[in-house]
């Protein structure tokens, strides 16, 4: 073994100096059932890549671990394997709770990042060596948690073993948004534009925003939600003479962003509310229709005039799940009645 922890040969499970099987402060982990049959499934594949090498004879390095054959998989194998070594040594051990080893303040050895994350060490070990079969994605979810990954070098690790880079349930939703985001607002200050969570709470909008939908500046911040401003608010109506379809296609997409978040509190919960108090989304609800996103027309009805505009909607890449809608008129008539309602708010 070299001194950052480098393993010769896929070896055994090894207690790392200095860690429990428990979190970093002593406390055991609630999901262990989960981590050993996560455990088993890897060992499994494990034992069939053993068994494929040694029936290939010496020399040999199991099959592809994503995809099959070709430069491209093995080279993606070594970028994840490089990947993993790299974000290993970066890795301030006191941050997790660890001790230095011979005066060295950052880097984890492999055991350590194996007992952290409750998966195998030999699995691990050809991780980084690329070698094996593809990972699963609860390995990689908890080796990310270990290493403290932000969300684009989590995203970068999934992509890297073939997963798409989707936000897992349970997740943090984002609330605040970021400075940049806040700037890109006042640059459209002249377009009705908002931004939204992923639970589809309005964060930030326009001022030409407010001047087409007052309301938005007048509920109450837990009813400061489009699903439930779409379904609840009479005002809504008016404004969209396709209401009823309207508002389907709103919570298809809805159903869309969700994804696995779907069953989290904060969209379970408001979804529970809006079954409660909404004749229309028990109904739309029921169909469990899942659309992506794309421009749109809308017609907005609107005591000013009608206005002809087309919906956008674009996804920030910090934070992943929050992102702007934009309306922008398709005709002078509808940008020039825009510029009215803004001059005289």
């Amino acid at each position: 073994m070299g001194e950052d922890g480098e393993l010769a040969e896929p070896g055994g499970h090894q207690a790392a100096h200095g860690v429990t099987a428990g979190n970093a402060d002593g406390s055991h982990e609630a999901d262990s059932g989960r981590r050993v049959g996560v455990l088993l499934q890897e060992e499994h594949h494990l034992a069939a890549d053993c068994n494929c090498t040694r029936a290939r004879g010496r020399g040999s390095r199991g099959p592809t671990a994503i995809g099959r054959g070709g430069v491209s998989a093995e080279a993606r194998r070594r970028q994840l394997g490089d990947f993993l070594k790299a974000r290993r040594r970066q890795l301030v051990r006191a941050e997790l709770g660890l001790r230095p080893i011979a005066g060295r303040i950052t880097g984890l050895r492999r055991e350590e990042v194996v007992v952290l994350s409750g998966i195998s060490a030999t699995w691990y070990a050809w991780l980084e060596q690329g070698r094996g079969r593809q990972p699963s994605r609860h390995v990689l979810d908890a080796i990310a948690t270990t290493f403290r990954l932000s969300i684009a070098e989590h995203s970068y690790l999934l992509s890297l073993a073939g997963y798409a880079a989707s936000q897992p349930a349970g997740g943090v939703i984002a609330q605040t948004p970021p400075g940049p985001v806040l700037r890109l607002l006042d640059h459209l200050t002249g377009l009705p534009a908002y931004v939204i969570a992923a639970d589809w709470q309005i964060l930030h909008w326009t001022t030409a925003f407010a001047a087409l939908y007052p309301n938005v500046a007048t509920v109450t911040e837990e009813e400061r939600n489009l699903l439930w401003l779409i379904f609840t608010d009479p005002y809504v109506r008016e404004l969209l003479p396709d209401w009823e379809l309207a508002a389907q296609r709103f919570l298809a997409e809805f159903r869309a962003d969700a994804g696995p978040r779907l069953a989290d509190p904060p969209l379970a919960g408001l979804a529970g509310k809006l079954l409660e108090v909404s004749p229309a989304f028990r109904t739309a609800w029921e169909r469990h229709d899942v659309i992506g996103s794309s421009p749109s027309d809308r017609l907005i009805r609107h005591p000013i005039g009608d206005l002809h505009l087309e919906r956008h909607r674009a996804r920030f890449s910090d934070p992943p799940d929050m992102h702007v809608v934009i309306y922008t008129p398709q005709s002078p008539e509808t940008r020039a009645r825009i510029c009215h309602l803004v001059s005289g708010v």
